[in-house]
């Protein structure tokens, strides 16, 4: 028995232990990618009626398809109706639509989830990690029905490490990155997650849609300013005198990151609140503030 067929024999048997997907109308965007051989498989083991779009070979990988172009992958679930399930390339990212054509995203994913865990008593600490991305609504949304949300910085990886060292059986990123535990591993499978999510709404009794407007989404911006150099935050004083200041000026009501592109030379201004146009106020006085360090457009 090939790789393939092994995974696809003891994923459908794990997953299946939460119940089945029959009568569930989906469609499938595969992103001509490493999902291409088993999520079909996998999902005709637990009954869905799947529409497969973008299969292996029928286009370059990620090309015009899947988690990075999903406008065909809407415009196909429009079309059939039913809810959606879409991977990247290497199927480790995952969105998912809902029955009004709307996106889920990582930042969905893990608020469906850990409702779900926490109702069944399978959320260890009451603890869900995220990163520095992570909306502010996702963490109120989850502080509501009595979960922490832990922030870590940028990357799956750095999810995982938290994960290790909180104890955490669920993880994330708003990118679409989902970290399950399962007795002792930690698994970053896309397909697994969507399916996770599509079961955990079955036994809510709500639809996708429902879920998704449970938790809030508040205005975020982020602005990507090229620089010269990335001297530490604290050396440049008007830049961080500005973050201070718009800090403070936001109080309660939200919250900034800065930071450098660990691969490219960018400085990474993000603010988010409840008011847009705050939002957009603080991200531009800080924006003025890293000038010196700006590189000639």
């Amino acid at each position: 028995m090939d790789g393939a067929r092994r995974y696809v024999d003891a994923t459908s048997a794990w997953l299946r232990e939460e119940g089945g997907l029959e009568g569930l109308r989906l469609v499938v965007d595969l992103s001509a990618g490493a999902a291409t051989t088993t999520a079909p498989a996998v999902l005709k083991a637990l009954g869905a009626d799947t529409c497969l779009l973008h299969e292996a070979g029928s286009r370059p990988i990620n090309d015009r398809c899947g988690t990075e172009h999903p406008a065909a992958f809407l415009e196909a679930l429009r079309a059939r109706g039913g809810s959606g399930l879409a991977f990247d390339g290497d199927a480790d990212r995952l969105l998912l639509a809902d029955e009004e054509g709307e996106i889920l995203d990582g930042h969905d994913a893990l608020a469906v989830l850990a409702r779900d865990w926490k109702a069944r008593g399978r959320l260890p600490g009451d603890v869900v990690v995220s990163t520095v991305m992570a909306n502010l609504g996702l963490e109120e949304s989850l502080g509501a029905c009595g979960v922490r949300l832990e922030r870590t910085a940028v990357g799956d990886r750095n999810v995982a490490v938290r994960m290790r060292e909180t104890g955490a059986a669920l993880g994330g990123e708003p990118s679409g990155h989902v970290v399950i535990e399962r007795d002792g591993a930690l698994i970053g499978d896309a397909l697994v997650a969507g399916v996770r999510v599509l079961q955990a709404a079955r036994r809510s009794g709500k639809t996708l849609a429902q879920l998704r407007r449970e938790t809030p989404r508040y205005p975020q911006l982020l602005v990507n300013v090229r620089v010269t150099e990335r001297r530490p935050i604290e050396e440049l004083g008007d830049l961080a005198g500005a973050i201070r200041e718009v800090e403070a000026g936001l109080g309660e009501r939200g919250r900034v990151v800065v930071r450098y592109s660990g691969t490219e030379p960018l400085l990474r201004i993000m603010a988010e609140g409840r008011d847009r146009d705050e939002v957009e106020r603080a991200v531009a006085r800080i924006e003025r503030a890293a000038a010196p360090i700006r590189a000639p457009s």
